[in-house]
């Protein structure tokens, strides 16, 4: 039931009245005047409301802008999708609700005397909607913001759909397939060859697809416990990046990540699907154009550093020391030419985490670690201290 108190600040729920002088609408502002409640009620007959501006007056009303509002009843069914709905629901109230508090859809062509708004909201809400909510007062005097929030949700762009349909609408050419893809990524299982998102593969076999090497679905893949995990929560507030190529704003799962760290990516990196379209390939060693099949499929996220197959053949063939300017990452065993990184690792490679000595990350738990290692010490732990006692509990049993 609604709280009631003399000047209490309410809004109506529904439309009251459209006569034209009250226009008594659903969001129309007032106070609680008066009411009346009849005893052993359990709620009151009628509540006056004195409406905002308000110039009309009711016959028999003290004052303008006076109108009583009385419960409703309403009616609705629980299972109205059934062809037959049986579950009905009847609920009395009055129709109004406390005016502290309102969205930005709500305040639409108001203007309030101040406002204390919250930029801090959910990813999804559309852009507009910080400047709806700040311009509902006259002055920047006359708004506070309530607590601090993330630049990112305010700089993500026009929203693409009312750019799209304008496409559409003047004929244009729009890519579609492209526009899914930026939305959600997707690839190839290398077991049932079905095409599925980003969340149907684990983070582990997600970083294969991005180095465009073949990777296995959730489905496809090993179970846990005996149960199988078919999709996994993304995490929330997911980067979105300019691509170059396709010019579409896709998840920075969508780029290799050694397009991300390849020097002046804001103005070069392209997504890999944009990178899977090109036919040929510069060998970076002996600098002939080949055709992309002639290349280790990694090569083309990274086309400015790529290695032709017979190339790092002959290297591979080569003794140890005779490999000199040329590395081996430790992580997808390609060769790449130049000296390398410190912990020799190619750009898709390296930038994965820190690779700092010592440090770890749990298998099971996902926590960092660090836990030192003396020579002649026992093979490498893949669980932190916390999580060994209970791997070691669930072996026993």
């Amino acid at each position: 039931m609604l709280p009631l108190a003399v000047g209490m600040r309410v809004v109506l729920a529904d439309h009251l009245d459209r006569s034209e002088d009250k226009l008594l609408l659903r969001g129309s502002a007032g106070r609680v005047h008066s009411w009346v409640w009849e005893e052993n009620d359990l709620r009151p007959t009628c509540v006056y409301v004195k409406f905002d501006g308000a110039t009309w007056q009711l016959d028999g009303a003290p004052e303008p802008g006076l109108y009583p509002v009385h419960p409703v009843r309403k009616v609705w069914k629980l299972d109205a999708k059934r062809k037959k709905p049986v579950l009905k629901i009847a609920r009395t109230q009055l129709p109004l609700a406390p005016a502290y508090a309102t969205t930005a859809h709500g305040s639409q062509g108001k203007t309030l005397p101040a406002a204390l708004v919250d930029f801090n909201v959910d990813k999804r809400t559309d852009v507009t909607f910080g400047t709806v909510a700040a311009s509902r007062v006259r002055s920047r005097e006359d708004v506070l913001i309530l607590r601090p929030f993330e630049r990112w949700l305010y700089t993500r762009g026009a929203p693409e759909g009312p750019a799209l349909l304008l496409k559409q609408l003047r004929g244009e050419e729009v890519d579609w397939e492209a526009f899914r893809e930026a939305k959600a990524p997707s690839a190839a299982c290398e077991k049932c060859k079905d095409v599925k998102t980003l969340d149907c593969f684990s983070d582990r076999q997600w970083e294969r697809v991005r180095a465009n090497r073949s990777a296995i679905c959730l489905a496809c893949g090993p179970s846990k416990g005996g149960q199988k995990t078919l999709k996994r929560k993304l995490p929330s507030g997911l980067t979105r990046l300019d691509c170059r190529g396709c010019k579409f704003r896709k998840l920075e799962d969508a780029f290799p990540r050694a397009q991300l760290q390849q020097d002046d990516s804001e103005a070069k990196r392209r997504c890999l699907k944009c990178l899977k379209k090109v036919g040929i390939l510069e060998c970076s060693v002996c600098e002939s154009t080949k055709q992309i099949s002639e290349f280790s499929s990694a090569m083309a996220t990274m086309p400015w550093a790529a290695v032709c197959a017979d190339c790092a053949a002959d290297v591979r063939r080569q003794p140890k020391w005779g490999r000199a300017g040329w590395f081996t990452c430790r992580t997808c065993d390609l060769f790449f030419p130049g000296a390398g990184a410190a912990d020799q690792r190619c750009l898709n490679c390296a930038s994965r985490g820190s690779w700092a000595k010592g440090k770890s990350t749990c298998r099971k738990c996902g926590g960092a670690w660090s836990e030192p290692r003396g020579q002649g010490s026992d093979k490498r732990q893949r669980l932190c201290p916390k999580c060994r006692p209970k791997a070691s509990r669930a072996k026993r049993s």
